[in-house]
């Protein structure tokens, strides 16, 4: 075997060869390892400033990890976004299937004839939507006031100072009603 490679040292056209191949071999994989690097590149979304392979890979992968984070965050359920509207929650599309997140409140105010004489007035107002309703009456005199308050529920009545919470998920409306010979006033808070 030695001899046969002396042999082959000693034969310049073998020389030759063998050194074209070598250096063909380098250039190829330089001329190869360089136009990849620098082969222009137009993306069809002009906002993506990209202009050779290397880059267009190295904002890919950029892309990949945001994704990533996105789709670790989010902790929102249906219930608590608006119904119809959608959102991405921890990489998942979900819709919404709640009502006004809104809170709604209010005061109302019954105006009583006086002289011992009872008047009764009331106020209706809606409710679809919302899961209850606390109303509060102001401090008045034991024994002069009476404010019901009808819903699904049945009619619950507070007298003279206090306050009531009502379950009003099955109402599309409750009626604020007060029998007084005084002023009759009060506030009212509504919760999705």
């Amino acid at each position: 075997m030695k001899k046969i490679i002396k042999k082959l040292k000693s034969n310049s056209l073998f020389m030759f060869i063998l050194g074209g191949l070598i250096f063909g071999s380098i250039g190829i994989y330089g001329t190869n390892n360089y136009q990849s690097n620098t082969i222009e590149y137009s993306p069809t979304d002009a906002s993506w400033e990209v202009s050779n392979v290397s880059e267009a890979i190295n904002s890919l992968y950029s892309i990949k990890t945001e994704l990533d984070d996105i789709k670790s965050i989010g902790d929102a359920t249906a219930s608590q976004i608006l119904k119809g509207k959608t959102a991405v929650v921890k990489g998942s599309k979900i819709t919404g299937t709640a009502s006004s997140t809104k809170q709604v409140s209010g005061s109302f105010t019954f105006e009583g004839p006086g002289d011992n004489e009872v008047e009764t007035d009331s106020i209706t107002f809606p409710t679809s939507g919302y899961s209850t309703l606390k109303v509060t009456t102001s401090n008045y005199a034991a024994g002069r006031i009476t404010l019901s308050i009808y819903s699904s529920t049945g009619t619950k009545s507070l007298a003279h100072n206090g306050t009531v919470t009502i379950d009003v998920s099955n109402d599309d409306a409750v009626t604020l009603s007060c029998a007084t010979d005084v002023t009759c006033s009060g506030s009212y808070v509504l919760t999705p």
